[in-house]
């Protein structure tokens, strides 16, 4: 059920109507329709509500079994005649559906026969696939044209065809490692967020591997994969006046070339505002950020808008903008697609929520309830540990000093204790001083003010030196790192000896 609920819904969403999906109007009482309509409506969710509604009192589920099949088949139908202009696709997703939709029918023709029209498809997705560099769509049409050349005996045009495919081919080569390499990259920190010192070297080897290749001309893509990859090194080193002096060409580029091509966008938006964050430029990583929200307004509430948004949010705490860190946090919690992201999403916003509700109680922010979303729970908050901290990675560090934090605020110190003592056993069991240097220098601060007995004067005096220390190094917010700070150390710091 759940791949027809996705399938029915990505049709209703891309516009598409055709009497080859349902018959409107002419078979409206079938029950194919109306399994359509129930899904279409939100009425059924499940199997079993949907054989309930449409053959109530049986116990055969073979003829419903049978139907779901057949409205699949007739949803894959329709899918080729989404209409590209009316689905709200920004402007290379339109070009690539209508080449995908030519390069398809460019092929079935000339199998059926129809080469004169097959000849004309093959040129259309020539100029869309050239135009939008989509590497592989426009290799397999040279292909094609090829075949269509030998068979016509235009051998001078043949010739130069093949000498394109060639290029292409390599052009094809580098795309895909460039792809492979970035993956094999991002993969390692989408829900382990943990440092890893290795990174940098594999890096390196990756770079290495694509300098080696035959010389070929750069397209968006492979220019933006190499050079972003350049970045990811620069900012696991910490490197962040580097990094910006790397991504800030990367971003005018991707920003002014021929098309948009809004992942990469996306892609260096987001961590070029990580790096002015770490050099506290807030005002420049804001326009950078406000910017690539602008590019994903017609994308609202993707995958890649719930990230942007989680810097969004990042960058107004530590920037001090409390209110529009607020104002952030509803309009993700709002969201009617935010149940749907995956849990380690929803999870990151349920830690920002408790980080929203210590700057409630230290008074540095008015609280605002969203609409049907429950208020914040302490007790379940510092009951149930997040996903990332299973294998003692992940934001384990800001889990545990917000759970210390809204413990300090609500003056429970029996449990504070043993909380104190987990933490201690936990930075000298995983927090590399190296690697997690401010992290390290903050729990060594955290960690005295059970020691000097919750005494503000005696804390602040012991721990002098330490703050003087971690006011020199720079905060990292980007997931390189599982001692992310969602609040400042040096903000949370002051919050924590207003407890005192």
């Amino acid at each position: 059920m759940q791949k027809l609920l996705e399938l029915v819904s990505s049709i209703n969403k891309n516009k598409t109507k055709s009497v080859s999906i349902i018959e409107h109007g002419q078979s409206d009482g079938t029950k194919l329709y109306q399994l359509y309509e129930l899904i279409s409506d939100g009425k059924v969710t499940c199997d079993e509500e949907a054989f309930a509604q449409l053959y109530p009192g049986s116990t055969n589920k073979n003829p419903y079994y049978k139907l779901k099949h057949e409205l699949r088949e007739r949803l894959y139908n329709t899918a080729f005649f989404v209409d590209a202009k009316r689905s709200k696709l920004s402007s290379r997703r339109e070009a690539m559906v209508q080449c995908q939709y030519y390069h398809a029918l460019s092929w079935m023709l000339g199998l059926l026969g129809a080469r004169k029209n097959a000849d004309t498809l093959t040129q259309k997705t020539l100029k869309i696939a050239g135009q939008y560099e989509f590497v592989h769509e426009y290799l397999s049409a040279l292909t094609r044209l090829s075949n269509t050349l030998t068979v016509e005996g235009r051998e001078n045009e043949l010739q130069k065809v093949n000498e394109e495919i060639i290029t292409y081919t390599e052009i094809l080569r580098k795309q895909v490692l460039c792809n492979i390499y970035l993956k094999n990259i991002q993969v390692q920190y989408t829900k382990n967020r943990s440092s890893k010192e290795y990174i940098v070297k594999e890096i390196s080897g990756y770079l290495q591997k694509l300098e080696a290749l035959p010389e070929s001309p750069d397209t968006l893509r492979s220019y933006y994969v190499y050079n972003i990859l350049k970045l990811y090194a620069l900012m696991a080193e910490h490197k962040y006046e580097q990094a910006i002096e790397v991504g800030s060409p990367i971003r005018e580029r991707v920003k002014n070339y021929r098309y948009l091509d809004r992942v990469a966008f996306y892609g260096i938006s987001v961590n070029l505002t990580a790096c002015y964050i770490a050099m506290k430029r807030y005002e420049e990583g804001a326009a950078v950020l406000d910017d690539l929200l602008v590019q994903l307004k017609a994308v609202k509430s993707s995958f890649n808008w719930f990230k942007a948004k989680e810097m969004s949010f990042m960058l107004s705490i530590h920037s001090r903008r409390y209110d529009v860190s607020r104002a952030v946090f509803l309009e993700v919690m709002s969201s009617p697609r935010f149940s749907r992201m995956p849990e380690y999403i929803q999870e990151t916003w349920r830690i920002f929520a408790a980080y929203k509700e210590i700057l409630v109680k230290s008074g540095r922010l008015s609280e605002q309830k969203v609409k049907g979303k429950r208020t914040f729970r302490l007790r379940r908050y510092l009951n149930n540990v997040p996903t990332f901290s299973k294998d003692k990675r992940g934001l384990n560090v800001p889990i545990l000093l917000s759970q210390i934090v809204l413990l300090l605020q609500t003056k429970g110190y029996d449990e504070l204790i043993d909380r104190f003592e987990a933490l201690a056993k936990y930075r000298d069991r995983y927090l590399n001083p190296e690697v997690n240097y401010r992290s390290n220098i903050f729990l060594r601060m955290v960690l005295e003010i059970v020691k000097r007995n919750f005494e503000r004067a005696e804390v602040e005096r012991k721990t002098a030196k330490l703050y003087g220390l971690l006011t020199e190094a720079p905060t990292d917010v980007m997931n390189q790192s599982y001692d992310q700070e969602i609040i400042p150390y040096e903000d949370l710091w002051e919050i924590m000896l207003d407890t005192l």
